[in-house]
């Protein structure tokens, strides 16, 4: 059965708490980590206004951790690397390592993934969790080999970070299963896990809808019937019982031959 989440009412908290998507490969850097363990927990106080996209939002929320880290030191953020011919990418954050006096490359990523016909897939369809991984490891982290990074800053370390929550398909019977996928790394099988459904969604009981930016907690979640939501949008919602979950259009995922 479905693991019961705990509800932060700050950010942050959750940010520190929340297990990672993944396990395996040697870049992961989950809570477990001694140098995570090492925060203060002292949050500063969150800028406003946040910023409309959840990827942009999750960044903040990093950056305010590495700066409110009593052993780390944020040293330069989104730095675009050129090619000659065009930008090659941008790199998340370079981190200065006061414990062993080092430079780090920290990339970080929060992702809600579907199970779909053995694959975690985003609400928009395109994006896949293996996608993503394969982008991060492969393009993302090796960008601080170029030499505009490490003729400033010789990278000694290299993190990436993936949180989120994975949504198995609610069936007739209640039960859940994550879908393993690997190619170096695997389902961290104690990650955040939620249900999804296609609409139409029945329930007279309010429920909870999540508006972007605020979809890793339910602090500012606004009530709503099954009858206001939009057959034809994805809703990320926490139900009557305290578990979030996504209420799919039919049309979901609608894959086309090169989609994932």
């Amino acid at each position: 059965m479905m693991k019961p989440q705990t509800h932060f009412t700050h950010p942050l908290d959750w940010l520190h708490q929340a297990p990672s998507l993944v396990l395996g490969h040697h870049w992961i850097f989950t809570p477990e980590h001694p140098l995570w363990q090492s925060h203060s927990q002292q949050w500063p106080t969150i800028p406003q206004p946040l910023p409309r996209a959840v990827g942009h939002y999750y960044q903040l929320l990093w950056r305010l951790w590495i700066q409110s880290h009593p052993m780390l030191d944020l040293v330069a953020e989104e730095i675009q690397i050129q090619g000659e011919q065009r930008t090659l990418g941008a790199i998340d954050f370079i981190v200065h390592n006061k414990i062993n006096h080092r430079f780090e490359h920290w990339e970080v990523a929060c992702k809600f993934y579907l199970a779909y016909q053995g694959q975690w897939l985003g609400p928009n369809a395109s994006d896949s969790l293996t996608r993503k991984m394969t982008h991060m490891l492969a393009h993302q982290l090796p960008l601080s080999q170029h030499d505009t990074i490490a003729k400033r800053w010789p990278i000694k370390a290299r993190r990436l970070i993936l949180q989120g929550r994975l949504y198995t398909a609610r069936d007739q019977n209640q039960k859940y299963a994550l879908i393993q996928e690997n190619s170096g790394w695997q389902i961290n099988p104690n990650a955040l896990q939620g249900w999804w459904r296609y609409q139409p969604y029945q329930g007279d009981e309010p429920i909870l809808q999540l508006h972007k930016p605020n979809w890793l907690t339910q602090a500012r979640a606004t009530p709503v019937t099954s009858h206001q939501l939009d057959p034809h949008q994805s809703t990320h919602i926490v139900d009557p019982l305290g578990q979030f979950g996504f209420i799919m259009p039919q049309s979901w995922p609608n894959l086309g031959p090169s989609a994932v």
